[in-house]
């Protein structure tokens, strides 16, 4: 079963001669069209879809991610238990697994953490920025740390989770962090 993921067209996206490995070049389509994948296409070699740690997003408005050229834009991330969904209490714990969810995302895109260029991070409480800073650079080491911004936020969708993380990836492009 295929969650959430789809590849958009755009006559702004970069087009080359030479499709990424993993993005076949795509049929033709209308430029302003956007496909979403469904369990048919899943076989399909001009498009790729993705489970993310079991959880889909079921019927809900947005996709976890979506694909166009060489970037891949990443829906929020909250902290959730893969398995069963709940939210722990530790600020510490939140952010990991946030990241962890992010990671899961762009890994199955084909990425890796070093191709994230920007990341977004929602708290509701800036007094836990430091206890995310450190979590934070547990996944990013000083060679390919993204850009980023810390938004404090007065809530977000499950009233126990502390964080949210989204994220911008350059996968199959040269990302130009050093």
């Amino acid at each position: 079963m295929a969650y959430g993921y789809h590849r958009t067209t755009s006559s702004r996206a970069t087009t080359s001669a030479t499709p990424s490995p993993s993005w076949p070049a795509e049929p033709s389509a209308h430029p302003s069209q956007k496909r979403s994948i469904t369990d048919k296409e899943t076989s399909d070699a001009c498009h790729r879809s993705y489970r993310h740690l079991g959880r889909p997003v079921g019927n809900r408005p947005y996709s976890q991610a979506v694909r166009t050229g060489d970037l891949l834009f990443v829906s929020g991330q909250l902290p959730l238990h893969p398995e069963t969904g709940a939210v722990c209490d530790n600020i510490e714990e939140q952010t990991r697994q946030s990241l962890t969810s992010v990671t899961a995302v762009v890994r199955e895109a084909g990425g890796q953490l070093s191709d994230v260029v920007r990341v977004g991070i929602f708290v509701t409480d800036i007094k836990d920025f430091g206890v995310v800073n450190k979590v934070y650079a547990e996944f990013f080491s000083a060679e390919t740390r993204p850009a980023r911004a810390v938004v404090k936020v007065s809530a977000l969708p499950r009233p126990e989770a502390r964080i949210e993380i989204e994220a911008i990836a350059a996968i199959g492009a040269s990302s130009g962090n050093a």
